[in-house]
């Protein structure tokens, strides 16, 4: 197959979007070539089965500017591409499906959210399959639906011995600073365990829109009213490396999020190992397969910090156990290679769950 994709962002480096590098490595492998359209482009090294070109938001273009290239591109590479996989964005679908299609070629949308827009609506009707992480990543009714797992790199995300169950206690919460991320939540969970034990916890990531930087300060005030100053640290955003060196050398990661969808930083955290206990309705059920404690309730702070409490206590043989088993149901459900391999069983059937 030559594949197509249309993205955001090309860039290792990128805190948010890094991932997908390896993703278009991966398609390289399984595909004969791959052709990719994106907003903006930075660092990557892909084999020479990969071009890349920019649609030019990174050259200050205005969208109109995206809309011309994404059609022309489409056309002018016609040829070399027999199918178009659409990350996250149904957006392209609107601007470009209906092209796609009478170019004669297959299109699958991948989209995780629980956010059900006129736009996703749209490409469903368009997109011959919609790929998502798992069954309530996608929250639309459609026989179209394709659960495909996360797509995560497990060989790079090697776990590290489990720290000993001894304070000072290393938290990490990961995830853009946005309300829908739910730290100030996380705050009263941290100020019920620093009453008990000394630990500090690491919130990684940035604010992306106003509202986001509103949310911030926030949260800054929040911490000096619950006197968190030394016990709290807002990172901000870092490369995908340096997150994922954090969790690693972390106890626990904390996880709140309100997205409705599987978010991926909890699936990185399982795969090194890292205990996560989360409220988060999609992680719970993959969570509580390996441990009750890692299931929390979403709107009571103390029973979340009980659960904290009971994991960081693990003793050796329960950490070693523990990271063994949330290593392999990312293994199992949601490695990078598998989650290529079900979507590209999606351009080969109309709808249905990938295997």
């Amino acid at each position: 197959m030559k594949l197509l994709i249309v993205t955001q962002v090309v860039d290792s480096e990128h805190p948010a979007l890094g991932f997908f590098t390896r993703w278009i490595e991966e398609f390289a492998r399984q595909c004969d070539s791959v052709e990719v359209l994106c907003l903006a482009r930075g660092a990557y090294h892909f084999p020479p089965s990969v071009r890349v070109a920019s649609l030019g938001k990174d050259e200050g273009k205005p969208k109109a500017v995206w809309l011309w290239r994404l059609w022309r591109e489409s056309v002018r590479r016609r040829h070399a591409y027999d199918a178009v996989l659409v990350h996250m964005n149904p957006e392209y679908v609107v601007y470009a499906g209906l092209l796609w299609r009478l170019l004669g070629k297959r299109v699958v949308l991948w989209y995780t959210h629980k956010s059900v827009s006129r736009a996703l609506r749209f490409a469903a009707r368009v997109v011959h399959a919609i790929a998502t992480a798992s069954p309530e990543s996608l929250r639309l009714q459609t026989p179209k639906k394709c659960v495909v797992g996360h797509g995560i790199d497990t060989r790079a995300l090697t776990p590290l011995p489990p720290r000993p169950a001894a304070p000072p206690f290393s938290l990490i919460a990961v995830g853009r600073v946005a309300p829908v991320k739910r730290y100030e939540f996380l705050l009263r969970v941290c100020a019920l365990l620093t009453a008990r034990y000394p630990l500090h916890l690491t919130i990684v990531g940035g604010p992306l829109t106003r509202e986001d930087a509103a949310y911030e300060e926030e949260l800054r005030a929040r911490i000096g009213a619950l006197g968190l100053q030394e016990r709290v640290t807002l990172l901000g955003a870092v490369s995908p490396a340096e997150a994922h060196r954090r969790i690693g050398e972390s106890h626990v990661m904390l996880h709140a999020s309100d997205t409705g969808s599987l978010d991926k930083v909890v699936l990185e955290a399982m795969a090194r190992g890292v205990p996560v206990v989360s409220s988060n309705e999609a992680a719970v059920p993959l969570l509580r397969k390996v441990s009750e404690d890692f299931a929390a309730p979403r709107d009571d702070p103390e029973a979340f910090a009980e659960n904290v409490a009971r994991v960081l206590w693990y003793d050796a043989a329960a950490r070693a156990a523990h990271a063994r088993a949330l290593r392999a149901a990312v293994e199992e459900g949601h490695d990078v290679r598998r989650c290529v391999a079900n979507i590209m069983r999606c351009f080969r059937s109309s709808h249905g769950q990938a295997g």
